[in-house]
């Protein structure tokens, strides 16, 4: 694409993705927010210092970010230099800054080159259907490609990739857009010349392989996830060996994740808020003392596994409880 071209369409992008945000009530009640009160809501203190904290990750580690999945991992240690928000996060909401914060210039600039490549191929292959009055718009096409400009819009206010359906269902949007052709214009596997075939099979082949490390990590995660769930409805139930089982099977799918552990002290302590036996009481207290311990042999950071220890050590072990309220 030349200069002037590419100056116009990138124009055009900008001014769409403005009009789409302002169309999301999020971002259109934001907007009216600041220019009647000059305030933020409690939500959006919380989001900008999500943003704030997203913008340091990805200046702190520029060229290839602080790594996927990180975020519960680091935020807590900028939680302190900032305005407000929560103790911990476990994703940024806003898709352009967790991308950043993940996988810093690298990251962002495949991002691009990559969602380019195919809005171009898209809006050009939709464009000659309808231009060409012998065929007809593809529905199925203009729809993958105004909802995933949409989409592209409504992330700058969130984050749902880590969700397995919006993933999901993104990648097949992308998917029906690359497949895409204009007119009658063909690219099968019997058409395509015999060495082209051979290089296209050998590009999908050496892919496959080198997906097989993030499904195998995907996989790992959502089964953590899933104990996880299971563990938390045992807990429920008051069934406190079956959710013990459950965190144990989480924590050990998902190694290096601090979030099973705090969890499952935070849970525990919330149930011993209800107890009424004195020994049961203290006999859960000690369990959720052990979970945010183990929480803090994976990251020290963990605002919320330091105060809660803090409050839980005072009358056992005062100097400890000093450590970590300090």
């Amino acid at each position: 694409i030349k200069g002037p071209r590419l100056a116009i369409g990138l124009a055009a992008v900008v001014m769409a993705t403005g009009f789409l945000a302002l169309a999301t009530p999020r971002v259109r009640t934001l907007a009216t927010e600041l220019m009647t009160s000059r305030t933020l809501n409690t939500g959006d203190i919380q989001r900008w210092s999500m943003a704030e904290a997203g913008l340091r990750m990805g200046w702190d580690a520029p060229l290839l970010g602080q790594g996927p999945g990180l975020t519960p991992l680091t935020y807590p240690e900028y939680r302190s230099t900032l305005g407000g928000g929560v103790d911990t996060a476990l994703q940024l909401h806003s898709t352009p800054i967790q991308i950043w914060a993940d996988l810093g210039l690298a990251g962002c600039l495949a991002c691009l080159l990559l969602l380019g490549l195919i809005l171009s191929h898209g809006f050009r292959a939709l464009g000659r259907r309808v231009g060409d009055r012998s065929l007809s718009p593809n529905p199925i096409l203009a729809s993958a490609v105004v909802s995933t400009v949409g989409y592209l819009a409504f992330s700058v206010t969130d984050y749902q990739l880590d969700i397995p359906i919006f993933a999901g269902l993104l990648a097949i949007n992308l998917g029906v857009i690359l497949v895409a052709r204009s007119g009658d214009q063909t690219d099968s596997a019997s058409t395509r010349r015999p060495e082209s075939a051979a290089r296209f099979h050998t590009i999908r082949i050496v892919g496959i392989i080198l997906l097989i490390p993030v499904l195998w990590s995907t996989a790992q995660s959502q089964l953590a996830r899933a104990a996880f769930s299971d563990a938390v409805t045992r807990l429920e139930k008051r069934d406190i060996s079956g959710f013990l089982q459950g965190v144990s099977a989480a924590e050990n799918r998902g190694r290096g994740n601090a979030f099973y552990p705090i969890s499952a002290g935070a849970g525990l302590l919330r149930l011993s808020f209800a107890e009424a036996d004195p020994n049961r009481k203290a006999e859960l207290e000690s369990l959720a003392i052990d979970a945010f311990r183990r929480s803090l042999e994976i990251s020290d950071s963990q605002e919320i596994a330091h105060f809660n220890l803090g409050w839980l050590l005072m009358g056992r072990d005062p100097e400890s409880a000093e450590h970590h309220f300090r």
